[in-house]
C-alpha cells in the first residue's frame, strides 16, 4: 500500500499540487444473499427458493416450512395464529376460500414468492377507511400468462387401486382457470379440495342462519384422528371447474362448479361404558357403515372492486342425494338413511360513495329444503313407542323448508383518524318442520302427539348498529353498539301451542389493538353476545335421530348470554427469523334451558331439555414459537395449548357438574441441515381429564408422531421414509405403528416423475382409540387400509 502524506492547508485561497502513484490492492470476497423473509410496508415477502427443496413439488409442501405460517389437518392456512382471510393468486380471488384445490395442485416451481398481506383490508373503496387486523395470502408466480398444472396417473393392489388427477391451470393478466378431475381409492379424500377455509367464509358460516341441517343419520364409527390416507376406503370422482374473466369497466366474471360422487366405508368395534349416577352401562357394538355422497354445486360472482366503489352478486345452487347404510352385530340391526337436500343463495353487497360518506347496501336471499328418513330393523325405543312390546321396523321422516332473507344499509363517515358506521337492517326466517314416527311398515304415522312435529318458526329481527373506529400509525379501536328488536313466534298445529317472545337486545363489543414496537403487537376483544334458539332446539315432539339418540325438548323458547374476552400477543423479528403469537380467552355462556340425558339399560338415551339457568365456562391458553435459521435451512415451532371447560347436566334425573381439562403441546421440525437429507417431523402430545359430580374419569395421555426422512440419492431420484405413532394410556395393544416409502424418479428436466409407494408396510390392521366425554368412555378398534403398493406418473406442465 502506498503511503499518501498529509498536508494542512489554510483556509485561504490557493492553489496545491498533488503527484498520485499507482498501486494494486487485492479487494477481499463480496457475497450478496437474497434475504428469505422480507417486508415491505405490510407485505412480508417469503422467498420461495430459500425454503424449498428437492422433495417439494407443490406449493402447500413449502408453505408447512414458513415460520409464522401453520397449515392445520384440513389445509386451512393459519398466520400468526389466525386464520388468512383471502387467498390470492396474483393478486385475485379465483377460488373463493376454496384454496386446498391451488395448494395442493400449483407446481412449487412456477412461483416466486409468497406474500402475507397483514392487515388487509379486501374492499379497495374501505381501505384506510375501515381497518382490518386480518392477513391475506397472495402467491406471486414467476410468468405473467402461464400454462401450467399437473397430471398424475396411478395404480396399484391389495386391493386393485387407483390413482387420477389431472389439473390444468392457466393464469394471465384478465383471465384465471383451474380444471380438476380427481379419482381415486387409495385412501384420498378429494372432497377437501372444495372446502372453504378463508376467514371471511368461516364466520359466514358460523353465523349464518342460511345452511341445510341433518335431522337424522345412522349412529357413527369415530374417525381417527390421523392421516386418511392409513383408514379412508373410499372411491371417489370429482370433477371442479373455476373460471375467471375481467370484463370491461373492471367487472370481474367468477364461476366455481364442482361435482363429487364419493363412497366410503367404515368397519369398527365400538366398546362404551356409560357412568351414572348409581350404575355402569356397557355396550359392545361391531358396526360396518357404507356413506354415498352424491352433490353438486356451483357458484356465479360478478365483482367490482376500485377504490371508487364495490359491488358484488353471488348466486349458489347446490343439490345433493346423500345416503347410508349401516349394520350392527353381522345385521342384527340394520340403519338406512336417504336425505336429499337443494338449495339456492343469492347475496349482494354493493358500496359507493354518496357526497363525503360511503353506502353499502346487502341483501341475502336464501330458500333450503331438504327431506330424511331414517329406517332401522328391528324396531327400538320399545318402552317410549310399543309399551316394551319387541316389534319389525321403525321408520322417522322429517321434511323441512327454511327461508331466510337479510337486507341493511349502512352510512360510513371519515373524521381525520375515526370513521363512524351506522347500520340499519331487517332479516326474516321462517321454517317449517314435519316429522312423524311409522311402526312395520304401517302407512300410518303414530298419531301420539308426542313423536310427531308440524311446527312453524318465524323469527324477525329489527337492528340498528352503531360503530365507531379509531385508527393511526400504532394503535387501533373499534367499538360496537348494535341493538334490535327480536319477535319470535313458533306455532305447534297439532297441539295449537304458541310460544312468542319480544325482546330488545344489546349486544356491545370493543376491540383494541396497539403496536408497540416494530416486533411487538397486543390486542383484545371484549363482547357480549345474545343468542336464542332456532328450531332444532324447539321442537316437542320426539325425532329419532339414530338408533340411540331420540330428542325431545321443552317449548320454552332458549336464551342463551355469551360473555367472551380475548386478549392476544404476536411478535415478529425477520432478522432473527422468530415469530410468537399466543392467546388468554374466557367465555361464559349462560342459558335459562339445560340437557337432560336419560339411558336405559341396553344404553339408548333420550335428550330433552328442562328450564333452568345454567352457565358454561370456559377458558383457553394457547402459545407458539416458530424460528427459522437460515444457515442450515431449519424451520422449528413449538405450541402448548390449555381448555378448560365447566358446566352442569342431567343425568338420569340427577344434577351432575362436569369439568373437562385438556393439555396439547406440538412440536415441528423440517430441516436441510445436510444437502443429501431433508427431516420433517411433528410431535403431538395430549393430556386429558373429566369428571362429573366429584367422579374423576383416568386421565388419558395420547402420543402423535409423525416423520419423514427424504434421502437425496441425485438430483433426479430421492427415496422418502415415513414413520408415524399413535399411542394411548388406556390401551394395552399399542402397535399403532405405520411405516411407508416412496420412491421417485425424475425424468424429462424434472417434468415427468415416477413414483413408487408402498403404504403400510407393516400392515397393522387395527387402530384402537378411547375416546372419555363428560360421562363416558368409548373405544373405538377401526380397521384400516391394508398393505398396499402403487405406482404412478406424474406430469408437470
Amino acid at each position: 500500500m502506498v503511503l499518501i502524506p498529509r498536508k494542512k492547508i489554510s483556509n485561504t485561497s490557493a492553489t496545491y499540487n498533488f503527484l498520485l502513484y499507482e498501486s494494486n490492492e487485492q479487494l477481499k470476497e463480496i457475497v450478496l444473499k437474497n434475504k428469505p423473509i422480507v417486508q415491505r410496508g405490510d407485505t412480508l415477502n417469503y422467498s420461495v427458493s430459500k425454503f424449498k427443496n428437492q422433495k417439494d413439488q407443490v406449493i402447500a409442501d413449502v408453505l408447512r416450512k414458513l415460520p409464522g405460517i401453520e397449515i392445520q389437518l384440513d389445509g386451512k392456512i393459519l398466520y400468526q395464529g389466525k386464520p388468512i382471510q383471502k387467498y390470492y393468486i396474483e393478486g385475485l380471488d379465483l377460488l373463493e376460500g376454496k384454496y386446498n384445490l391451488a395448494n395442493n395442485n400449483l407446481p412449487v416451481d412456477a412461483v416466486s414468492r409468497i406474500q402475507v398481506l397483514e392487515n388487509h383490508q379486501p374492499i379497495k373503496i374501505l381501505d384506510s377507511v375501515v381497518f382490518s387486523d386480518r392477513a391475506s395470502l397472495n402467491i406471486k408466480l414467476k410468468k405473467k400468462n402461464i400454462l401450467i398444472g399437473s397430471a398424475e396417473l396411478g395404480t396399484g393392489f391389495t386391493p386393485l387401486l387407483w390413482d387420477a388427477n389431472i389439473t390444468p391451470m392457466f393464469f394471465s393478466k384478465n383471465k384465471q382457470t383451474i380444471i380438476s378431475y380427481q379419482s381415486n381409492n387409495t385412501g384420498y379424500n378429494a372432497k377437501k379440495d372444495l372446502k372453504a377455509l378463508t376467514f371471511d367464509e368461516f364466520m359466514q358460516q358460523l353465523k349464518s342462519k342460511a345452511k341445510p341441517i341433518n335431522w337424522v343419520q345412522i349412529s357413527p364409527i369415530s374417525r381417527p384422528s390421523f392421516s386418511e390416507k392409513n383408514w379412508l376406503d373410499n372411491s371417489i370422482h370429482l370433477i371442479s371447474t373455476n373460471y375467471l374473466q375481467k370484463l370491461k369497466n373492471q367487472y370481474q366474471l367468477k364461476t366455481n362448479i364442482t361435482y363429487a360422487n364419493d363412497f366410503q366405508k367404515k368397519v369398527g368395534t365400538v366398546n362404551t361404558s356409560i357412568f351414572t349416577i348409581n350404575d355402569t352401562i356397557t355396550i359392545n357394538e361391531n358396526k360396518k357403515n357404507e356413506l354415498k355422497f352424491d352433490e353438486l354445486k356451483s357458484k356465479f360472482i360478478l365483482e367490482k372492486n376500485t377504490k371508487k366503489g364495490y359491488f358484488k352478486n353471488t348466486l349458489d345452487y347446490n343439490i345433493s342425494w346423500n345416503s347410508e347404510t349401516g349394520s350392527v352385530n353381522s345385521n342384527q340391526l340394520n340403519q338406512t338413511v336417504r336425505k336429499p337436500n337443494s338449495q339456492i343463495n343469492n347475496s349482494l353487497k354493493w358500496i359507493f360513495p354518496f357526497k363525503k360518506n360511503l353506502i353499502t347496501a346487502n341483501s341475502q336471499v336464501f330458500y333450503n329444503t331438504n327431506s330424511n328418513t331414517l329406517n332401522i330393523k328391528p324396531g327400538q325405543f320399545e318402552s317410549l313407542l310399543t309399551n316394551d312390546n319387541p316389534y319389525n321396523q321403525l321408520t322417522q321422516k322429517v321434511s323441512h323448508h327454511n327461508f331466510y332473507t337479510n337486507n341493511s344499509f349502512v352510512i360510513t363517515k371519515l373524521y381525520n383518524h375515526f370513521t363512524l358506521k351506522q347500520k340499519l337492517g331487517f332479516d326474516y326466517q321462517k321454517q317449517q318442520l314435519n316429522s312423524g314416527v311409522f311402526i312395520d311398515n304401517s302407512s300410518d304415522k303414530i298419531i301420539d302427539n308426542t313423536f310427531v312435529n308440524n311446527t312453524v318458526f318465524t323469527e324477525s329481527n329489527f337492528y340498528s348498529s352503531t360503530s365507531i373506529l379509531f385508527e393511526n400509525n400504532f394503535f387501533k379501536a373499534k367499538i360496537g353498539l348494535p341493538l334490535r328488536y327480536l319477535k319470535i313466534n313458533r306455532k305447534e298445529k297439532n297441539t295449537f301451542q304458541n310460544n312468542k317472545l319480544n325482546e330488545v337486545v344489546f349486544e356491545p363489543s370493543i376491540n383494541l389493538s396497539k403496536e408497540i414496537n416494530a416486533f411487538w403487537n397486543i390486542s383484545t376483544v371484549v363482547s357480549r353476545e345474545k343468542n336464542y334458539g332456532n328450531l332444532q332446539e324447539l321442537y316437542t315432539g320426539y325425532i329419532i335421530n339414530n338408533y340411540r339418540n331420540i330428542k325431545a325438548y321443552t317449548s320454552q323458547i332458549p336464551t342463551n348470554t355469551k360473555i367472551k374476552n380475548k386478549f392476544n400477543i404476536a411478535y415478529k423479528n425477520l432478522v432473527r427469523g422468530v415469530f410468537v403469537d399466543g392467546y388468554f380467552m374466557n367465555t361464559h355462556n349462560t342459558s335459562n334451558l339445560i340437557y337432560q340425558y336419560d339411558y336405559d339399560n341396553n344404553g339408548t338415551v333420550s335428550i330433552s331439555s328442562i328450564e333452568k339457568e345454567n352457565t358454561r365456562k370456559n377458558y383457553n391458553y394457547s402459545l407458539k414459537i416458530s424460528k427459522y435459521l437460515s444457515n442450515i435451512n431449519t424451520t422449528f415451532a413449538i405450541k402448548g395449548s390449555l381448555l378448560i371447560s365447566k358446566n352442569q347436566q342431567f343425568l338420569n334425573n340427577t344434577l351432575t357438574e362436569v369439568r373437562n381439562q385438556q393439555k396439547q403441546l406440538i412440536t415441528t421440525l423440517d430441516t436441510d441441515i445436510l444437502n443429501w437429507i431433508n427431516i420433517n417431523s411433528n410431535i403431538t402430545l395430549v393430556y386429558a381429564d373429566n369428571s362429573y359430580s366429584n367422579n374423576q374419569l383416568q386421565q388419558t395421555k395420547r402420543l402423535n408422531l409423525n416423520t419423514d426422512a427424504t434421502f437425496f440419492i441425485n438430483d433426479k431420484q430421492l427415496l422418502t421414509l415415513n414413520f408415524e405413532h399413535y399411542s394411548n394410556n388406556l390401551i394395552t395393544n399399542q402397535n399403532n405403528n405405520f411405516f411407508n416409502a416412496t420412491y421417485r424418479r425424475t425424468f424429462s428436466k424434472k417434468r415427468i416423475n415416477f413414483e413408487l409407494k408402498w403404504n403400510n408396510i407393516l400392515n397393522t390392521s387395527v387402530y384402537e382409540n378411547i375416546f372419555i366425554s363428560d360421562f363416558s368412555t368409548v373405544k373405538t378398534t377401526y380397521r384400516l387400509r391394508p398393505s398396499q403398493i402403487t405406482v404412478g406418473l406424474k406430469f408437470r406442465f
